[in-house]
């Protein structure tokens, strides 16, 4: 059967520093040489994707972003882009303006994605942007004003958070038949959580079934840990949860493997694909 693998990346195939340990990356690319269909799916942008997997030879684009783009590691492009209309746009950046006050807007235009924000205020904001800065070279700008980015591409927000916040946020935001809100934990910042915005059509779950239908799989299997692992988990013939996960994701999951600080999704795969 024509089986499709598909994992996030955070929690799940990545280690604890967020890191693919070398065994994992040598023994994932003898998978992949050996003819193996996987991908990742991540709200990861390309810009640390690339770090992240780099010398992994994957020859399907990785979903990005929860499902707002598809990247081809090979040539380097964004492929399969999803915009919300301007309308849906308008409502996204005001209500990141007014009742959240703070976060980034991704944007692509041109074949280049460009980061803005206002301010760093959001709890783990600062970190979030040293990180990028100093471990994947990304590349981020500042704004007066969010809502200036609508003609700049703009197509993404995310932001973290208290909890109570973000859901007020996510539930006006819902209201609007374009959107696709979610809110969900932060693994790195247990206390905060993350709300992250896009086209209504942009999510795990469309691009998994998107996926399947233009590459001819027969068969789709899905790792995740965290609640933005639901929506592939609904369209996914095996969900297969690391022990590590949230428990709303254990319990949708068919199969529960070990965690990904013990490898659990390379040790499924080498078992499955027979090698040691």
């Amino acid at each position: 059967m024509n089986t499709l693998y598909i994992s996030d990346l955070d929690g799940t195939l990545l280690n604890r520093d967020a890191f693919l340990d070398d065994a994992d990356r040598e023994a994932l690319g003898r998978l992949l040489d050996a003819g193996l269909a996987f991908t990742a799916a991540t709200a990861r942008t390309q810009a640390t994707v690339k770090y992240i997997l780099a010398g992994v030879p994957l020859r399907l684009p990785v979903i990005l972003m929860n499902g707002v783009t598809w990247y081809d590691l090979a040539r380097d492009a964004f492929v399969h882009t999803k915009y919300p209309s301007r309308q849906s746009l308008e409502l996204m950046l005001d209500t990141a303006v007014n009742d959240v006050g703070t976060g980034f807007i991704y944007c692509i235009r041109d074949g280049r994605m460009t980061v803005y924000y206002e301010n760093l205020d959001a709890p783990g904001a600062e970190d979030f942007l040293r990180e990028r800065v100093e471990r994947y070279g990304k590349r981020f700008t500042h704004t007066d004003d969010l809502r200036g980015t609508i003609d700049e591409g703009a197509l993404f927000y995310s932001v973290q958070g208290p909890r109570a916040l973000l859901e007020r946020a996510a539930a006006r935001l819902r209201e609007d038949p374009g959107l696709h809100a979610e809110c969900y934990r932060d693994i790195y910042y247990p206390d905060s959580w993350f709300l992250e915005v896009a086209a209504a059509d942009a999510s795990k779950r469309n691009a998994v079934l998107e996926m399947k239908t233009l590459y001819g799989f027969d068969r789709v299997v899905t790792f995740g840990d965290n609640l933005n692992d639901l929506p592939m988990f609904e369209v996914s013939d095996l969900r297969v949860a690391v022990s590590n996960a949230r428990p709303e994701v254990r319990e949708r999951a068919d199969l529960v493997i070990d965690a990904n600080t013990d490898h659990g999704v390379l040790k499924f795969l080498l078992e499955r694909e027979g090698q040691n």
